[in-house]
C-alpha cells in the first residue's frame, strides 16, 4: 500500500487549505507527524500489525478532516477529485527512495526554492519580513513563529547575504561563484 503517497497527497491538501486561510487543528498536524514517522520507520525496520493499524488510523483521521474541509471550502467536485487521488495513491506501492523522505516539513512549498528562518531576539519577525519584501520574496509565517521564504535561487542568495551583512557572520560564496573561481584558477 502506498502510505507515503497517501501522506504526500494529504500534505498537499492541508497546504491548500492553509492557503485558503483555514486553520488546521493541532490534532490533525500531530496525526500527520505521527503517520510520517511510522511510515518512515516501517520502511527501515520490520513493521508490526499494530504499527500498520496506527498508520492507517492516523491517515484516516487526517483524510476525514481534510476531505470534509475541502468539501466545505473548495467544493464537492474538488473533494471528489482529492478522494480519487487518495484512492489511487493507496493502491500503488511506494516507489520513493529512502533519502528523499528524511525531513518532515509540513507546509513547505513543493518543487520550489525556499528557506525557513527562525527569528531570534536580534532578528525580529518584522525585520525579516521587511527584508524579504525588499528582496521580492514570498513569505508566510508558520504556527511555530518561523518564516518560510520562497523565491528564485538568486533572490534567496541575495536575501541571505543581506541578512548576514545586517546580523553578522561571513557569507559563503554561492555555488556559481565557487565554479567561477575554480574556472579562473585552472
Amino acid at each position: 500500500m502506498g502510505q507515503l503517497e497517501v501522506w504526500k497527497i494529504l500534505d498537499q491538501i492541508i497546504l491548500e487549505l492553509k492557503q485558503h486561510q483555514i486553520s488546521i487543528p493541532e490534532y490533525v498536524i500531530n496525526d500527520m507527524k505521527s503517520a510520517k514517522i511510522l511510515v518512515k520507520t516501517s520502511r527501515t525496520t520490520p513493521t508490526s500489525p499494530e504499527d500498520i493499524q496506527n498508520i492507517e488510523r492516523y491517515l484516516t483521521n487526517v483524510e476525514s478532516y481534510a476531505i470534509s474541509e475541502s468539501e466545505k471550502h473548495l467544493g464537492s467536485r474538488k473533494a471528489n477529485e482529492l478522494l480519487k487521488q487518495l484512492y489511487d495513491a493507496g493502491k500503488t506501492p511506494s516507489k520513493q527512495k529512502e533519502d528523499e523522505t528524511d525531513r518532515f516539513v509540513l507546509g513547505g512549498p513543493r518543487r520550489a526554492n525556499w528557506i525557513r528562518i527562525r527569528p531570534s531576539e536580534e532578528m525580529k519577525v518584522h525585520d525579516v519580513e521587511l527584508l524579504a519584501e525588499t528582496s521580492n520574496l514570498e513569505h508566510m509565517t508558520q504556527d511555530d513563529g518561523s518564516l518560510i521564504l520562497k523565491g528564485s535561487p538568486q533572490q534567496l542568495n541575495d536575501f541571505v547575504r543581506k541578512m548576514t551583512a545586517k546580523y553578522g557572520a561571513k557569507p559563503r560564496k554561492t555555488l556559481s561563484e565557487q565554479k567561477e573561481t575554480a574556472k579562473r584558477t585552472e
